[in-house]
């Protein structure tokens, strides 16, 4: 392979670019806010609605970078697992970490528990790994309501 010409010829420094433009949405985010204050302070009603709007944008931009983030973090490790650099092993937890075990109160909806385990999933992702290992014995586990009794 040759030499890199561009930060972008590799994941890390596509990695590097994208926290970057992350440091500078928040950086930007920071300057709106105080000029909201400033626009509220002086009454400016029509700045501060451009502004929260402005806002707005900004924070749904620094969604679509961490997500970018995100996978360029799995990019990364499935290009190392093929790569024979990571083992799927070095993938999961470690062998000698606790297990964990997620419980959840008995009056959720299925799609609050889906919604937290997603969440879960995404923290970890976030934080290098490419999602949480499942047990095989567990990947049919439903989740039943209760059953309301008519008196």
């Amino acid at each position: 392979m040759p030499d890199p010409e561009t930060p972008f010829d590799t994941i890390e420094g596509s990695q590097e670019y994208v926290s970057l433009i992350a440091e500078a949405i928040e950086e930007a985010r920071k300057d709106v806010d105080a000029d909201i204050a400033s626009a509220i302070a002086v009454g400016a009603e029509r700045r501060r609605e451009a502004l929260e709007l402005v806002s707005y944008n900004l924070a749904k931009l620094t969604v679509h970078i961490a997500t970018s983030h995100r996978i360029l973090n799995d990019l990364r490790t499935l290009r190392r697992l093929l790569l024979g650099e990571r083992t799927v092993g070095e993938v999961g937890a470690d062998e000698g970490a606790a297990d964990f075990t997620v419980t959840f109160q008995p009056d959720l909806t299925p799609e609050q528990v889906k919604d937290v385990l997603t969440a879960l999933a995404d923290y970890f992702r976030g934080c290098g790994g490419i999602g949480l290992r499942i047990e095989p014995e567990l990947q049919e586990l439903g989740v039943r309501l209760p059953v309301a009794s008519h008196a």
